[in-house]
């Protein structure tokens, strides 16, 4: 081992650099952005490098936190008021970055069910290395090539966990349409859902 010639003390042993880390992606946009296309052309991107990608919607995670406000309403616009009452709400109990840290439980809950899908596909190719570290929990055990995209976060508190948590291999990403743009989309929505 070396040491540090200044004060004789062991040098720590230099990580390994990953070839293709694990990636966290945070999308931002006001309401009306078309984030479906935004998600598509990420994960279209990721796959081209050899990325898989697993989409995380906060809204369909809040669901899980025992919140008595409706989550049912049939248009477009009554549907995003009451997801926003929601998200509020879940907010005002548990704290301004409660809907980051689900989704910081939604990405270990999935990388520990990969770990067993591919400890399981093991039998029938000897080659594959499950994991470098057998001491680590399977949901702390950051998967290879794997991205996951949170849509969508609205606080800073969120954004100043998930950096907490993932350091440099968090990505935040800012979607804009100009507001005439997006009004014309939520009216066309609008109408949709209500059969227009």
């Amino acid at each position: 081992m070396a040491t540090n010639p200044h004060s004789n003390r062991p040098l720590p042993e230099a990580l390994s650099p990953v070839r293709a880390p694990e990636l966290v992606f945070g999308l931002i946009a006001p309401i009306g952005v078309d984030l479906e296309l935004v998600s598509s052309v990420l994960a279209d991107t990721l796959r081209e490098v050899r990325y898989g990608t697993h989409m995380l919607r906060l809204t369909a995670l809040m669901r899980e936190m025992p919140i008595d406000l409706p989550l049912d309403a049939t248009t477009y616009v009554e549907s995003y008021r009451q997801r926003i009452a929601f998200a509020n709400e879940v907010r005002r109990q548990f704290g301004d970055n409660s809907l980051a840290a689900l989704a910081v439980s939604a990405i270990r809950a999935f990388r520990a069910e990969e770990w067993q899908r591919r400890r399981s596909e093991k039998s029938s190719s000897q080659t594959f290395d499950v994991s470098q570290n057998s001491n680590r929990l399977d949901e702390e055990e950051p998967l290879p090539n794997q991205a996951y995209v949170i849509r969508q976060l609205k606080r800073p508190e969120e954004i100043v966990l998930l950096r907490g948590v993932y350091g440099k291999q968090f990505v935040l990403i800012s979607a804009y349409a100009p507001a005439s743009w997006r009004e014309e989309r939520i009216k066309q929505s609008e109408n949709q859902t209500r059969g227009g």
